[in-house]
């Protein structure tokens, strides 16, 4: 039992000349049975029932981005360090802009259009000025940078795309899918396709046939990124002119303002971009389908679609999952990814408590009411519980039985076990075509 302090400043039953009055029968059958021996005002101890801490989502809406800069304030120690940047203003107090000269400052491009659309806190790393070129190595390097982050994050590297040669531009991305697989944090990237200045090539082919290492462990890792294509055109206010860079960093806004509008179950898909001119290449409707719904065993590439008197829309939310499964979805695949990390950090505490029915029936308790609120918000499908989530807890080899079935030695055998808790969810899947029937 926990002791809370109770604060009585007024009794409603004395005048306020200062003499009592009669409580009502009514009145005295409402009010709390240590209010007859108290005499307020005062500060009283009262025994009351310890009520367990809910589970709540892990924050999942950090961007991080990693690339060239024009200057970082201070020395050349502060490069490939993970700096905090909370608007535009603040990335060109620490890192500069364009210098009016040059069009080839895609990470503050890409920045400004993050912002431009509504993007909020963001992670920044800075590889160094680009003066000398743009190399695989040193993207590599900062992307390096942010395994120590203790952060949930989406992660963009938009110049992957600009390096001069495809092979880097591939070894690249695949580091950051692997960096993606590999955190013990939540992580999700966002890629662009090399060439997607333009048709020329078929640049969407040569992304799909490249992404894998053909090492036979892409399927671990594929599902941890999405991809887009064209890339966008944008004003340079600096330059004065129009320019095409990668469309990463608006997207990634995109996605934090659907999680903060719906929630991260709802697919960040048919979305304006703000602040663009036009697309790089046009797509026609006969077209798109092959991008994002292709069949078994080729990534699904998600397009940047133009769309008449209004703002070019992200059409498509999968990720570059090969096979048919439920990860295909970038929604669903977050979701669950969230599930995860948010109960495996709430069941922390539970460390070196006792291995035995009351622990179990807590956590039980703990991770389906975390569920319910899912439910309740939208993110689970079904309309009971039910139908939502399963979960079951206890030790090894015993968590499918009920609480009241485990014997006194069980009890003693389960010591040395871990307890294992299994959650079963149904996600809503995103419907992808709507049929027009008469």
């Amino acid at each position: 039992m926990a002791k809370c302090f109770t604060l009585n400043l007024k009794n409603p039953f004395i005048s306020r000349s200062g003499n009592s009055t009669q409580i009502p029968p009514s009145a005295s059958t409402q009010m709390p049975q240590s209010a007859s021996t108290q005499m307020p005002p005062g500060v009283y101890v009262e025994e009351c029932k310890w009520v367990e801490r809910p589970i709540n989502d892990v924050s999942c809406d950090v961007v991080a981005f990693v690339g060239y800069t024009e200057k970082v304030t201070g020395n050349n120690d502060l490069f490939f360090r993970p700096f905090r940047v909370r608007n535009l203003g603040d990335f060109i107090d620490l890192f500069g802009g364009g210098d009016g000269t040059r069009e080839d400052y895609y990470l503050y491009l890409s920045v400004k259009l993050f912002f431009e659309n509504g993007g909020g806190e963001c992670i920044v790393v800075s590889v160094g000025n680009n003066r000398d070129g743009i190399f695989a190595y040193d993207l590599i390097k900062g992307l390096e940078a942010l395994k120590n982050e203790s952060n949930h994050v989406l992660l963009v590297i938009p110049e992957a795309v600009c390096l001069p040669d495809i092979e880097d531009s591939l070894r690249v991305q695949r580091a950051i899918l692997r960096h993606c697989a590999d955190s013990s944090y939540m992580r999700f990237a966002i890629l662009d396709i090399f060439g997607g200045f333009s048709s020329d090539g078929d640049p969407v082919k040569r992304f799909r046939e490249g992404i894998n290492d053909n090492s036979g462990n892409e399927a671990d890792w594929l599902g941890f990124g999405a991809a887009y294509f064209p890339c966008v055109k944008v004003y340079n206010s600096d330059t004065k002119k129009e320019v095409v860079i990668p469309a990463s960093g608006g997207v990634a806004a995109q996605y934090l303002q659907q999680q903060w509008r719906v929630g991260l179950w709802k697919a960040p898909a048919n979305l304006p971009v703000k602040g663009l001119t036009k697309v790089s290449v046009n797509l026609t409707e006969s077209e798109i389908p092959s991008f994002t719904n292709p069949p078994d065993g080729v990534p699904s590439v998600n397009v940047i679609k133009k769309v008449p008197y209004s703002e070019p829309l992200i059409w498509g939310a999968r990720t570059l999952t090969k096979c048919n499964s439920i990860n295909r979805f970038i929604n669903v695949k977050r979701t669950i990814d969230m599930i995860e990390h948010s109960i495996n950090d709430s069941l922390a505490e539970y460390q070196y408590c006792a291995n035995n029915a009351e622990t179990w029936q807590k956590i039980d308790n703990r991770v389906n009411q975390y569920l319910e609120s899912l439910r309740i918000r939208g993110a689970l499908a079904g309309h009971t519980r039910q139908e939502s989530y399963k979960v079951n807890v206890g030790p090894m080899g015993k968590r499918e039985q009920k609480f009241s079935e485990v014997k006194e030695h069980d009890f003693r055998e389960s010591q040395e076990d871990a307890i294992v808790v299994n959650v079963s969810v149904a996600m809503a899947v995103p419907g992808v075509f709507v049929e027009l029937g008469r």
